[in-house]
């Protein structure tokens, strides 16, 4: 067991989620592995495109999340994220 911060699990793996639905072609399944060991908690998210039909438009315009946004909430949670072929990559520091 590795404990990280609560605060930044709730606000920077979110946002991650979201940037990459929001850059998201089409349907796409959720992936999140975490491979163990380090001094860091790693979690690597990536989508993976489906033949699903699309949702339908919602009739409300929201504003995307974007790249900056998630490197913004991970520097004031001391999270290092990195873009990788595969999604996103996020290194969450463990608590003492």
């Amino acid at each position: 067991m590795a404990p990280v911060s609560g605060h930044a699990l709730r606000s920077v793996l979110p946002a991650a989620v979201l940037h990459l639905s929001d850059e998201a072609a089409g349907p796409a399944d959720l992936h999140i592995d975490a491979p163990l060991g380090g001094a860091a908690v790693t979690l690597l998210i990536s989508l993976q495109a489906t033949d699903r039909a699309p949702e339908p438009a919602s009739p409300v315009e929201y504003r995307r999340i974007r790249w900056m946004d998630v490197c913004a909430l991970a520097q004031a949670e001391s999270v290092q994220v990195e873009r990788t072929p595969e999604g996103l990559l996020l290194r969450l520091p463990t608590l003492a």
